[in-house]
């Protein structure tokens, strides 16, 4: 196969290139690693589509082009654009011909799309100069120009260009003058970051005091800290309101962290959102305060100390520019929407009827073209309204066997898109029994629904969008044998048409089918969850089964490309075609019980594959990445059921996760397990239950395993410390248990990078193939105890 250049990282094991490891005699063509995994994909920041609905403009990934880098803080390379945007291009599509281009051909990174409303300009983020700044396209003329010198600091994907209505400024957030940062001082020098000869001498050391004063059992009188946490630190940036004719600018600075920022209907003010930090109580949750600004530089906090779970916070203007409208999530009132008039004075709650908890996570409140009304999914999905008038609340629609995700808005995103008047609306749907998406239309008067569309497929809530007049769809769809492409359709879906062909290199590999399975855990809950059938698939013959597991409901992953795609690394399709089964089960956990939980769950889900004459039981795999490699390594040491394990990103210590601390002084363990709201949360403090941590750490009970493990960990990891990872295979390794260890350089929470993504699964595949088909890996077997050495 030709010499071999392996990648800088430390392990236990040989060095060893597989390429399409799998079984024998395949009887269909198997999808090669490097072409799943140079794939190009969507980002995470949202498409746009033009004004007049002619232009769709969008951001594609080329993995190939993901380096990592080395002066990386986690979340900014050193050219100040997001690590998660690294080798993106923006592309523009063609509505009525479906010609797609790549506009920025390749040079840096480029993100974050916006047309401007005249149509004429496309605003986007590139770091083709160095650094990451504003370029405006003009599709008239096919040219690229750069806007304004200063360096953007973005990293949410809602957080692009914002056009103001006039399309004469644009609105965005900046690397804040004189805050430290290295990017920073680079506008003024056009260098990167310089280090004076005092700072290379002087002492470096960070400080954590603690108060002495306990909250263990929350019994301190105290009221709860409030501390910059490294997700308010990262978002810290001015907001810069930039000229598009002249270019100059005028800065809004502060001590602030901008989230979300937005331009009034009349663009006489900007709306943002500061984060003020993480607010450390029973519960942790983010603080906000909402702030107006004018682009004569003054500001004003319209609504003050906004608490929610999430770091993200959006709000939506009223038509009229006179109020702002948001649902609080996390805090007293979790799921009331709340309405603050601009104009000053206190926000009220939007009604004071009964309702089920209004949901910020699918999208914010919309108004009604009037203002008078506001429409709303609710945690129950479910279609809401309230009157802004009068504040009476009511149901307008629930669709029997569906759940209603979100209502299909324009690009403006503020106001409800409708074809006929708001009389209706369009809405996106999941079938509760097959998991199938779909829409719908519900009249808003009587709340009859009409069903438009449903399909065996998956879209993506943030790539559904309406034209403004109401008459077309835009919308990214895929399943589990086909990556996303968009798609349009008329308002009726009667007549549609793919738009983009991004991976037609991929239709001549025949892929696994999905299927949705049911059973009973060993408590008798009905369970579900998504089965990937082998390439080759032939009913009656028995397949070995990797299991892959996460804590969580993913059998809607039946629907989505290789089973959640991007999500779980690797993409299970390359499973499938090398002849194996893959089975994601729902695991919904209570943190008392988490372990025992696990098994009674998963094992009883194997047994129905088995039951359907589909799994061989003599062969079976497991692997799961972060809480799914704390899964693995929970499920192993229970049984011996497992021929093989992969853990990922993972641990086996809660004492020790609760324990970790990053550098801001937070703990991301204490977050969780402690102050969560989630299916992690334990019952308190270790020194409160101890016997519960123990219970639920796999890491004591490592002298039970039998199955070989694979464990998997970036040295930089910022969400599970490496020394978790490290724990557990000297564990092993100390008890005579067969693991492997793999820790790649400058990775960080998952393995990212795309020439070690391409080596991490053939290792992974190699290892399978080993213990579950019985092919050959050399170096199986010598885990003598040395130490851990660099292979070159």
């Amino acid at each position: 196969m030709g010499k071999q250049r392996c990648l800088p990282i430390i392990l236990v094991a040989f060095c060893l290139r597989v390429g399409s490891i799998g079984l024998a005699q395949q009887a269909k063509p198997v999808l090669p690693a490097e072409t799943i995994l140079q794939a190009p994909r969507f980002d995470d920041f949202e498409p746009d589509l033009s004004p007049d609905g002619k232009w769709l403009a969008y951001t594609l990934r080329d993995p190939v082009r993901t380096r990592l880098d080395q002066n990386s803080n986690g979340f900014f390379s050193d050219t100040g654009a997001p690590t998660s945007v690294a080798g993106t291009d923006v592309w523009i599509t063609n509505i009525a011909t479906g010609k797609s281009e790549n506009v920025t051909l390749g040079k840096g990174s480029n993100w974050g799309v916006s047309w401007s409303p005249d149509n004429k300009l496309l605003a986007f983020y590139s770091d083709r100069d160095g650094h990451a700044r504003v370029w405006l396209y003009d599709a008239s003329n096919k040219s690229i120009r750069r806007l304004s010198k200063s360096i953007v600091r973005v990293l949410d994907p809602w957080q692009v260009p914002r056009w103001s209505p006039d399309s004469t400024m644009i609105a965005t957030k900046v690397v804040a003058q004189n805050s430290g940062d290295a990017v920073a001082d680079a506008t003024a020098s056009e260098r990167a970051s310089e280090v004076t000869a005092s700072d290379q001498t002087s002492v470096a050391v960070s400080v954590y005091i603690s108060s002495g004063q306990s909250t263990v059992g929350h019994q301190t009188s105290d009221p709860p800290v409030l501390v910059r946490d490294e997700y308010t630190r990262a978002e810290r940036a001015d907001i810069a309101l930039i000229d598009v004719a002249s270019q100059l600018e005028h800065r809004i600075s502060g001590e602030f962290s901008p989230v979300w920022y937005s331009w009034s209907p009349d663009g006489s003010q900007l709306a943002f959102a500061n984060m003020k930090g993480l607010y450390r109580g029973e519960v942790y949750r983010e603080l906000f305060d909402l702030i107006l600004a004018t682009p004569e530089g003054g500001t004003r906090v319209i609504d003050a100390d906004i608490l929610r779970y999430f770091h993200d916070f959006s709000a939506s203007w009223s038509p009229a520019g006179t109020s702002l409208a948001y649902v609080v999530a996390g805090a007293e009132g979790d799921g009331e929407c709340f309405i603050v008039p601009t104009s000053g004075g206190r926000r009220r709650k939007a009604t004071n009827d009964s309702h089920p908890p209004f949901s910020p996570l699918h999208q914010r409140p919309l108004w009604s073209s009037t203002g008078d009304s506001l429409y709303f999914v609710t945690a129950t999905y479910s279609l809401w309204t309230i009157s802004a008038r009068d504040g009476h609340a009511r149901e307008v629609a629930r669709i029997p066997g569906q759940r209603i995700y979100a209502i299909i808005r324009s690009s403006n995103g503020d106001r409800l898109s409708s074809r006929d008047g708001e009389r209706s609306v369009l809405v996106s749907t999941i079938d509760d029994t097959t998991r199938e998406s779909g829409f719908y239309r519900i009249d808003l008067v009587t709340g009859a629904w009409t069903k438009l569309r449903s399909e065996n497929k998956s879209y993506d809530l943030n790539r559904i969008l309406s034209s403004n007049d109401g008459q077309n769809i835009v919308y990214a769809a895929e399943d589990i044998a086909r990556p996303p492409d968009y798609f349009i359709s008329n308002s009726e879906f009667t007549e549609s048409k793919q738009l983009t062909s991004i991976n037609s290199s991929l239709s001549q590999y025949p892929m696994g089918e999905g299927r949705l399975i049911r059973w009973r855990s060993d408590d008798g809950d009905i369970v579900q969850g998504a089965l990937l059938l082998p390439s080759d698939y032939d009913q009656g013959k028995r397949y070995p089964l990797i299991v892959q597991v996460y804590p969580g409901v993913f059998s809607p992953c039946v629907t989505q490309f290789g089973l959640c795609g991007e999500n779980f690394f690797p993409n299970k399709q390359l499973f499938a075609t090398r002849g194996y089964a893959v089975f994601m089960p729902d695991i919904r956990l209570t943190g008392k019980t988490m372990m025992a939980d696990l098994g009674k769950i998963v094992l009883s889900g194997i047994n129905k594959t088995i039951d359907m004459g589909i799994a061989d039981p003599g062969r079976i795999g497991l692997m799961g990445t972060s809480w799914g490699g704390y899964s693995t390594l929970a499920l192993i040491v229970q049984t011996s059921r497992f021929k093989a394990a992969a853990m990922v990103s993972g641990f086996g210590d809660l004492l020790g996760f609760y324990g970790e601390m990053d550098e801001s002084g937070s703990s991301l363990g204490v977050g969780i397990l402690d102050h969560g709201n989630g299916q992690f949360r334990m019952p308190g403090t270790p020194w409160e239950f101890p016997g519960v941590y123990v219970a639920n750490s796999p890491i004591f009970y490592l002298d039970r395993v039998e199955t070989p493990l694979l464990i998997i960990h970036g040295n930089k990891d910022t969400n599970v410390a490496p020394f978790l990872a490290d724990q557990v295979f000297v564990g092993l390794r100390r008890l005579g248990k067969r693991a492997t260890y793999l820790k790649y350089a400058e990775e960080n929470h998952g393995i990212q990078n795309y020439e070690n993504q391409l080596d991490c699964f053939n290792r992974i595949a190699e290892w399978f193939s080993h213990y579950l088909v019985g092919q050959n890996m050399p170096g199986d077997g010598r885990l003598e105890d040395r130490s851990p050495q660099t292979v070159p």
